[in-house]
């Protein structure tokens, strides 16, 4: 091992240490929404600054290699904590099951050993070599097929998640927009320094600035907190609200399709969503209870319920139509 005096060396294990920080702070908070993913990701992000550290600080290039390696398992468990974080953002948690997380760090494992085997393949980096800008050493790399399957991989996931806040952004309340912005943009600084770092954009090559753009993330969210509750206040899915009350709801528009209905209409009409959905209330409502829907008429405060029953399991029960 050569090592080399590097005037990087302070800042990155600075990063690392104020992100362990930053990471329990959430384990702290672990039984608030997202504050598990978020944990996950500081923590990721601290190893990532630390490693970045050792290879400015090492001269020779197996050393640089050996803390690329380390760095890699949270490198690419980076992506998958952000799509838990935006998962459990927008109250869609039964979606976060162990095949469900196994099955996306499917790529992530598969990373980490072509990086490790990189030696026997070369498909991972299919070059390596090392240049001197100053009295400082560099590592430089060509990207091979694996590495772009890893990076995009890594990029889908991190979108996906970026829509998924979207989508909160366009249909919350406008109490929330402010907390939701502050998430897309923490999710948007790292991702967009580090697109710039491997495409090779402008001088950004040598020095990998995402710790720091993910520390600005954390701080962002971690201001959240403090300023929106974060972990403890976040907008509720209006399907999640639907799909857990009692009362089964059915709204049909105007040209009399069905447009929603939750689990418990499913569950008392004898339908299924996805087949419903969409589709004419005539042709997938039983004649009884199309009756008693044209009956109600179109004005909720001055239509009259009505009575029906149903068998279910080889039950009679009894409902009202509102």
């Amino acid at each position: 091992m050569i090592w080399q005096y590097s005037p990087y060396l302070i800042p990155f294990v600075a990063c690392g240490f104020i992100l362990i920080i930053l990471g329990i702070t959430g384990l702290r908070n672990r039984t608030s929404v997202c504050a598990r993913p978020y944990s996950l990701l500081m923590f990721a992000a601290a190893l990532w600054a630390f490693c970045t550290a050792l290879e400015l600080s090492s001269a020779d290039l197996p050393t640089e290699m050996l803390a690329i390696l380390i760095e890699y398992p949270a490198m690419a468990i980076i992506p998958v904590g952000w799509l838990l974080f935006a998962i459990e953002y927008i109250g869609r948690d039964e979606w976060i099951t162990t095949k469900n997380i196994a099955l996306l760090c499917i790529v992530p494992v598969l990373t980490v050993c072509m990086v490790a085997t990189n030696t026997l393949h070369h498909l991972f980096y299919s070059s390596v070599s090392q240049i001197t800008v100053g009295s400082l050493t560099f590592h430089i790399v060509t990207y091979g097929p694996a590495f772009w399957i890893y990076a995009a991989y890594s990029y889908i996931l991190i979108l996906v998640a970026v829509l998924l806040i979207l989508q909160r952004f366009l249909f919350t309340s406008t109490i929330y927009r402010a907390q939701v912005t502050s998430i897309l943009i923490a999710a948007l600084i790292p991702l967009t320094l580090n697109v710039i770092l491997v495409l090779r954009i402008s001088s950004v090559q040598l020095i990998d600035p995402t710790p720091f753009a993910l520390l600005v993330a954390g701080l962002v969210i971690l201001a959240c907190m403090a300023r929106f509750q974060l972990l403890d206040i976040t907008p509720i899915a209006l399907e999640r609200i639907l799909d857990e009350m009692v009362d089964g709801v059915l709204v049909i528009d105007a040209r009399g399709r069905i447009i929603r209905l939750n689990r418990a209409a499913c569950r008392y009409l004898g339908i299924d969503e996805e087949n419903a959905t969409g589709r004419p209330a005539d042709r997938v409502l039983p004649a009884d209870i199309m009756e008693c829907v044209r009956n109600t008429g179109g004005d909720p405060g001055t239509g009259h319920p009505h009575a029906m029953s149903r068998e279910i399991a080889g039950d009679i029960r009894h409902y009202e139509i509102r």
